[in-house]
């Protein structure tokens, strides 16, 4: 499709015309917009804005598409102001397959009741932004990182995320492996490694699923070290890119990295996987239930785990399948319902791949262990 920016703030300004529920603006609860020109530069027009103005005209919105468009950033700070007094309902976003080379902090402190967001195939190098005053601490549940250009995750992450489940950031380059500080992350409940040159954590180990990873990383920390590292305030100072926006390096971003108490080096690679330097790694992605993306360390990773979610997911598909079938379906449920049915059979496809994974990495661990033997 060709929508542009300035073509939605305009349909944001004119509205709609009342219905029996009232007016659009006031009961939209969900918008696609899916793999268009939003974003795009327009002369005179700082395009990025729109997804502030989508989210102040829209104040009902709670799932907000705009995957596969254009945003190299999400506007200025002042088309987010409104947030301060009138903050966003959103609960779901998919900025999927756009331009953006850091994560929207604006985003993120404008929808403090954000529990998704999905920012796989963009260009994403930097997770600074969450050290953001106004962001820090936020309750994000589901974090899609995967198929960006992060090499290194920080170890004070469990702190601006206290709250995350699943984080996935399969397809990065990340390594050689995650913070011991990850291991006493205690909401987390699975991590999307595949993809990543993570040295220092072998297969089987992954195989075996979160928790076994998770006390390894344990292991790997000192008794008198702390479990976790407050998040830094010094942002600007980090020398990394803030939204689409670069930040001169300056010596003040070692505040970022290295908090007074520990050092926590932000984004050198340890030379070995012993070395006590700090480089982190992906962790989990997923939509409530077990997540199922090639590569997943999570709880569910064991083959009869897999087996009955696939079973789950496939079961589901055909659900949607005969839900968009009857007829009588309006143009949005049937927009709605199509979504939907491409999201399931896309987790089909990668529950499979999962489970062919995890049976090869158990057969080559069952043959060592028999030559081993021998």
């Amino acid at each position: 499709n060709q929508l542009t920016s300035s073509v939605l703030a305009a349909a944001l300004q004119l509205g709609a015309g009342p219905d029996q529920d009232g007016s659009l603006v006031d009961s939209l609860r969900e918008l696609i917009v899916e793999r268009n020109l939003l974003g795009v530069a327009e002369q005179g027009r700082d395009s990025g804005s729109v997804v502030a103005e989508l989210l102040r005209s829209l104040p009902c919105l709670q799932e907000l598409n705009l995957s596969f468009n254009r945003f190299a950033d999400l506007g200025l700070r002042t088309a987010w102001s409104w947030s301060a007094s009138a903050p966003s309902t959103l609960t779901f976003a998919d900025l999927s397959g756009n331009l953006l080379s850091a994560l929207p902090g604006r985003l993120l402190a404008a929808c403090p009741k954000l529990r998704e967001l999905r920012l796989r195939q963009s260009r994403v190098t930097s997770l600074a932004a969450l050290a953001a005053p106004d962001v820090a601490g936020h309750g994000l549940s589901t974090l899609d990182l995967e198929e960006n250009q992060l090499t290194d995750v920080p170890c004070w992450l469990p702190s601006a995320l206290p709250r995350l489940h699943s984080l996935l950031l399969s397809n990065n380059g990340i390594g050689p492996s995650l913070p011991p500080e990850f291991g006493f992350w205690e909401s987390l409940q699975g991590v999307s490694l595949a993809g990543n040159p993570l040295k220092g954590i072998r297969q089987p180990l992954l195989a075996q699923g979160w928790s076994a990873v998770a006390a390894w990383l344990r292991d790997r920390l000192s008794d008198r070290a702390p479990r976790s590292v407050a998040v830094p305030r010094d942002v600007a100072g980090a020398g990394l890119r803030l939204e689409g926006v670069a930040v001169p390096q300056s010596t003040a971003g070692a505040a970022l990295d290295r908090p007074p108490s520990r050092p926590c080096p932000f984004g050198t690679p340890s030379p070995t996987p012993s070395s006590s330097s700090r480089t982190a790694s992906p962790c989990a992605r997923s939509a409530p239930g077990p997540p199922t993306a090639a590569g997943y360390a999570g709880p569910s990773s064991a083959r009869g785990d897999l087996d009955a979610h696939l079973l789950k997911v496939r079961s589901g598909v055909s659900s949607l399948e005969a839900e968009l079938a009857e007829p009588g379906l309006g143009r949005a449920r049937q927009a709605t319902i199509s979504h939907q049915l491409r999201m399931k059979r896309a987790e089909v496809l990668k529950a499979e791949r999962e489970l062919r994974r995890v049976a090869a990495v158990a057969d080559a661990a069952a043959e060592d262990a028999q030559f081993h033997r021998r």
